[in-house]
């Protein structure tokens, strides 16, 4: 029955075959097309993957070159910091009498430089050579101060002169720290206008002595004396000590500061 339909489609439609041909020939096609598409979306996933790879690449060089020029940059303030003020202590060396420890002044430069960060502009940079200038400028005793420092211990029987006057005497700076009176002396700094020093007495034996919980050490006989308005006082006199926290001649944090800064010396 179906082969009987077949021959009467093919004698109604003489091309019946021809077109049973084309539909396989569509078929074939749309395969082929097919086969084009998936070729057509592999090479846009490729391309994607590309480009995708290509914008990680550039985004890590961006952040490996932005981390460089911020540590160039980082370096750089650093060593502008240290030509400013290394500039800035040799204009002090010609008056300075009693400079400080030369490893003090160093630890005060490489505090803050260290502090300088990817973030800090030129503002900042500015405050912080200031504020380094100034924290040097403590512990260098210059001309100007020295005159009363000198007297205020001379009117306290803390140095002896053989020079009947002031003015003939000259003290050269010795950077090891210690400058020869008739004792030796040592600068800590200058904490609200009061100088404060160590100063050796004539005990050869160890001295340890306890201020609000630190604890001062020397191998030979020392005590630590602050002037304010020629008048001088022992840090190491719990009367003294007590005076002078209540009267704002120096504060908790200024005997902390000290006891670093004694920290620092070798135990000569």
């Amino acid at each position: 029955m179906i082969e009987k339909r077949l021959e009467d489609l093919k004698t109604l439609i003489p091309d019946f075959d021809e077109i049973s041909l084309t539909k396989k020939e569509i078929l074939s096609k749309n395969i082929s097309n097919g086969n084009q598409n998936k070729k057509y979306l592999n090479k846009k996933n490729i391309f994607c993957i590309s480009f995708l790879l290509l914008l990680l690449v550039t985004v890590i060089s961006c952040i490996i070159f932005s981390d460089y020029s911020s540590k160039k940059n980082i370096e750089k303030n650093k060593e502008i910091i240290k030509q400013e003020i290394n500039a800035y202590i040799d204009s002090l060396e010609e008056s300075s009498v009693i400079p400080n420890s030369e490893e003090y002044i160093k630890d005060i430069i490489n505090e803050k430089v260290e502090s300088v960060s990817k973030t800090t502009n030129d503002e900042e940079l500015k405050n912080i050579i200031e504020d380094t200038k100034e924290n040097v400028t403590n512990v260098i005793i210059t001309e100007e101060s020295s005159k009363e420092l000198i007297e205020t211990l001379y009117a306290s029987g803390q140095l002896t002169f053989v020079e009947s006057s002031f003015d003939s005497l000259e003290i050269t700076p010795l950077y090891s720290s210690f400058v020869e009176f008739r004792n030796c002396f040592r600068f800590y700094g200058s904490y609200n206008g009061a100088s404060v020093l160590f100063s050796e007495t004539k005990e050869n034996s160890e001295i340890v002595f306890e201020i609000l919980g630190y604890e001062f050490y020397f191998k030979r006989g020392f005590e630590i004396l602050v002037t304010k308005d020629k008048k001088t006082y022992k840090l190491n006199d719990e009367e003294d000590l007590r005076y002078m926290l209540n009267n704002g001649i120096l504060q908790e944090s200024d005997i902390k500061e000290i006891y670093r800064i004694h920290n620092t010396w070798e135990n000569e």
